[in-house]
């Protein structure tokens, strides 16, 4: 790094790569260009990783953020009703769920207060619609949902204002992708406008009233935002894949990362409300790293958890952390 370049008469610094810093102006070396950066825009930045869970498996149910996480049930195998805590370092058993062991979940909201929907029994492939509440400490069963389903998207950052949309159900010979949208409000559930497209191991995230859903893979590679009323169809995104993970702050502010392309994959991709950007590659490829509305966003999120080859289940930890920023090329006149 040198201050060995000027712009417009005024000495920059000189870097091999991309800066993160609001308002620097510099010259990248690799390209040769002068660039500058603004607030707002895609989320460049990391994953790294963090403690694995004392239980590898996959299609777990995550809530919570990077500092405060959740992971429920999931697929050891069989189905699972264990509950890990995670304090931005490590994981720690707390209490089991209360209801039949199951994995492929809906769920959303925090650490200390989350809910838990639907989902299979791994052992019997049956359907659920179980529905348990979490208050920080243990599980209690709530409301069930309308329809039993598996493998679709959440979206929520609190315990008593979420949805759940998308997934397979039993309406039809052997496995059925849904296109089933249904709002929580903390007592109970209403289905609402359905998705465009039906389909099942999406990811989404963000807020009962502003949403994504993303889907890829062998399902049709259709991406949908949510506004509260009814889903509209929004741009595809770089790498088709399913069973890949998901964190949004909205509609307009996401992250899809991991999932089965296939084999399996570690692209990440940013949406700025307009385009899919691939960003930085999680640290390992695997597909299902945690199924839910994580709090988190595009610019802080956690992958949990997965299968990094067929058979194959991991307790590795990644946490996602970055600046939304956009870095132009600058011309000089």
């Amino acid at each position: 790094m040198a201050d060995s370049k000027t712009f417009s008469g005024f000495p920059v610094q000189n870097f091999s790569a991309d800066q993160t810093s609001v308002g620097q102006i510099y010259y990248n070396s690799a390209s040769g260009t002068f660039k500058g950066v603004l607030a707002g825009g895609v989320s460049i930045g990391t994953w790294s990783s963090s403690g694995a869970l004392n239980t590898a498996r996959t299609t777990g149910l995550l809530a919570g953020s990077i500092t405060a996480g959740l992971y429920a049930g999931g697929n050891t195998p069989p189905s699972s009703q264990i509950t890990e805590s995670y304090n931005g370092t490590s994981w720690t058993e707390v209490n089991d769920m209360t209801e039949t062991a199951r994995d492929q979940m809906y769920g959303f909201g925090t650490q200390t207060a989350a809910i838990s929907a639907a989902g299979v029994t791994g052992s019997t492939g049956n359907k659920s619609k179980l529905v348990e509440s979490w208050d920080g400490t243990s599980w209690t069963a709530g409301t069930d949902n309308n329809t039993a389903r598996q493998a679709g998207g959440s979206a929520g950052k609190a315990q008593n204002a979420g949805i759940m949309y998308g997934g397979m159900d039993s309406t039809g010979p052997g496995n059925t992708a849904n296109n089933m949208t249904e709002s929580w409000n903390g007592s109970s559930w209403t289905e609402l406008n359905n998705l465009n497209t039906a389909g099942a191991y999406v990811a989404g995230g963000g807020t009962q009233t502003s949403a994504l859903c993303s889907q890829g893979g062998d399902r049709p590679a259709q991406n949908e935002s949510w506004n509260g009323t009814s889903w509209s169809e929004i741009a595809e995104q770089n790498t088709f894949r399913n069973q890949s993970g998901g964190s949004a702050d909205n509609n307009v502010s996401g992250l899809i990362y991991a999932g089965e392309a296939p084999p399996v994959t570690a692209i990440t991709e940013a949406w700025n409300g307009t385009t899919w950007t691939e960003v930085a590659d999680m640290g390992t490829a695997r597909s299902n790293a945690g199924t839910g509305g994580q709090s988190g966003g595009a610019s802080s999120a956690l992958g949990v958890g997965g299968q990094i080859a067929p058979g194959a289940r991991t307790g590795l930890t990644e946490e996602w952390v970055a600046a939304d920023i956009q870095v132009k090329t600058l011309t000089t006149s």
